[in-house]
C-alpha cells in the first residue's frame, strides 16, 4: 500500500477523524452546561426555604400517615413528588431506609453531587430519627444538555465525512472533465490530481494520461506517416511518369512507323521492355510498402531457429543472384551458438530489399563485405556495406525498401539501421536472442 492509502484507508481517516471532533463536543459541551447549571443552582437564592419545605412537608406526610422510618414503599409516594430527591433515613450512624431518585443508577456518583443537602428530624410513628435530604434537580437540566451535546456533536462527523465526499466528488469530476477534453480532441492537456489523493484515484489519473499520451503518439506517428506517405507518393508518381512516358513515346514511335528498320524495331522493343519491368518492380514495391504498413493484422509466424545455421541461409540464398557477376564478398562469420526467435519468411524479405539494393545502386566492382557480431545488447549483428555506384542508372532509389525493412524488423521485436555518405552505403540488422531456449528449427 502506498503512503497515500486507499480509498478504505481516507475513509477511515476521515471518520475516525469526525469521531474525534464529535467526541471533543460532548465533552465540552456538557463539561461546560454541567458546570454552569450547578453553579446557578449553588447561588440558588431560596435555599434554605427549599430545605426548610421538605422538612415540613416529609413531617406532615408522616404524621397523616402514621409512616414508620422504614416503610420505603409510603416513602417513596411522597418522594414521587419530588422527581430528583433523595432522602436518607438513619439511626445513628447507618441509614435505615433510603429512596427517591437513585442518582448511582444514572450518573457515575464520583463525578456528582447534589445542589442542596440538608438534615432534619422527623418523628415516625416508630420513633424519631434523622432525615437526609439531597436535591439533584439540576440534573434534568444536564440530561437535557447531554442529549443537545450528542445532537450537536453529529455535526462535526458529518461536516468532516461531508468535506471528504466532497474532496473525493472534486477529483472524479476532474477526471470526468479531462475524459471529455480527451474525447473532444484535446490531448496537451495533462491528466492530474494533487498528489494526496487516493491510490486509486491517482492510478486512475496515471492511467488516464497514459492513455493520452498513447494517442497523442499514435496521432503523431499517423501524420508523420501520412506525411512520409504524401512525400512517398509524389516521388512514385515522377518516377513511374518517366518510365512511362517513354514507354509510351517508343510504342507510338513503332505504332507510326510501319517501316521502321528492324534493328530500331528491336531496340524500341527493348526500350519498352526495360521501362515495362521498371514499372512493375515499382509498383510491387509500392503494393508491398502499403501492404506492410497500411495492415493491422500482419501474420507473423515466429519460431526459434538456430542462428549459427538461419543467417549464413538467409546470405547464402541471396549470394546466388550474383552468379552471373563478377562480384566479390568479404564474409566474416563469427560463431553464434544463440537461438533467434523470428519468422524467417518476413526476415528472408528483409535480405532480399537489401541485395536488392546493391544489385541496382552498387559498384559491384569493388567487394561487399558481409560482418556478423554480437554485442552487449543481446543482438546479433548482421552489417552489410558496399560502394554507390558513381554513375546511377537513370531510375532513382524511392527508398521503399529501406522503409519497408524497418517496419518488418519492427514486427519482429528487432531493428533496421542505415546510413550512406557520397561513397558508401551502409544496411545493419539487428535479430533479437532467445536466451535458454532451445531450437525448433535448423
Amino acid at each position: 500500500m502506498g503512503k497515500n492509502g486507499n480509498l478504505k484507508v481516507h475513509a477511515a481517516r476521515t471518520i475516525a477523524l469526525g469521531g474525534l471532533f464529535a467526541v471533543l463536543v460532548y465533552v465540552l459541551i456538557t463539561t461546560t452546561s454541567s458546570a454552569l447549571i450547578r453553579r446557578h443552582y449553588s447561588e440558588y437564592g431560596d435555599a434554605e426555604a427549599q430545605k426548610t419545605e421538605y422538612a415540613t412537608s416529609l413531617q406532615e406526610y408522616v404524621s397523616e400517615n402514621q409512616i414508620q422510618s422504614r416503610d420505603r414503599k409510603a416513602l417513596r409516594a411522597w418522594t414521587d413528588e419530588y422527581k430528583y430527591l433523595f432522602i436518607s433515613v438513619y439511626q445513628g450512624s447507618l441509614p435505615i431506609s433510603e429512596e427517591g431518585f437513585y442518582y448511582k443508577e444514572t450518573v457515575n456518583s464520583r463525578h456528582i453531587n447534589p445542589v442542596l443537602k440538608s438534615q432534619a428530624s422527623i418523628a415516625f410513628s416508630d420513633g424519631t430519627y434523622i432525615v437526609v435530604f439531597e436535591d439533584y434537580r439540576y440534573i434534568r437540566y444536564t440530561q437535557l444538555w447531554q442529549l443537545i451535546a450528542a445532537v450537536l456533536a453529529f455535526w462535526p462527523l458529518l461536516t468532516v465525512a461531508l468535506y471528504w465526499i466532497r474532496l473525493l466528488s472534486k477529483y472524479i469530476s476532474s477526471l470526468s472533465l479531462a475524459a471529455r477534453r480527451i474525447n473532444n480532441g484535446d490531448l496537451y492537456s495533462e491528466v492530474s490530481v494533487p498528489p494526496h489523493a487516493s491510490e486509486e484515484i491517482l492510478s486512475l489519473a496515471k492511467s488516464m494520461d497514459e492513455m493520452r499520451t498513447t494517442f497523442l503518439d499514435r496521432l503523431n506517428e499517423e501524420k508523420q506517416r501520412s506525411h512520409s506517405n504524401q512525400e512517398l507518393l509524389t516521388v512514385m508518381s515522377h518516377d513511374i511518369r518517366t518510365p512511362l512516358t517513354t514507354l509510351i513515346g517508343y510504342a507510338e514511335i513503332m505504332d507510326k512507323s510501319p517501316d521502321l528498320p528492324e534493328d530500331e524495331r528491336k531496340q524500341y522493343s527493348s526500350i519498352i521492355y526495360q521501362r515495362a519491368l521498371r514499372l512493375k518492380e515499382l509498383t510491387d514495391e509500392m503494393f508491398y510498402y502499403f501492404l506492410v504498413y497500411g495492415s493491422s493484422d500482419i501474420q507473423v509466424d515466429l519460431a526459434y531457429y538456430n542462428a549459427q545455421v538461419l543467417i549464413p541461409q538467409l546470405i547464402n540464398d541471396r549470394l546466388s543472384a550474383f552468379q552471373d557477376l563478377d562480384v566479390e564478398f568479404q564474409i566474416q562469420v563469427i560463431e553464434y551458438p544463440f537461438t533467434v526467435h523470428t519468422d524467417i519468411s518476413l526476415l528472408n524479405r528483409v535480405f532480399e530489399n537489401i541485395f536488392s539494393n546493391i544489385r541496382k545502386y552498387g559498384d559491384l566492382t569493388c567487394p561487399i563485405t558481409i560482418e556478423m557480431r554480437r554485442k552487449e545488447d543481446n543482438f546479433i549483428h548482421i552489417e552489410i556495406r558496399n560502394r554507390i555506384r558513381d554513375t546511377n542508372p537513370d531510375v532513382e532509389s524511392t527508398h521503399i525498401g529501406t522503409k519497408t525493412c524497418s517496419k518488418l524488423m519492427e514486427l519482429l521485436d528487432g531493428f533496421f539501421t542505415f546510413h550512406s555518405d557520397e561513397e558508401f552505403y551502409t544496411a545493419e540488422v539487428l535479430i533479437p536472442i532467445s536466451y535458454n531456449r532451445p531450437a525448433d528449427k535448423l
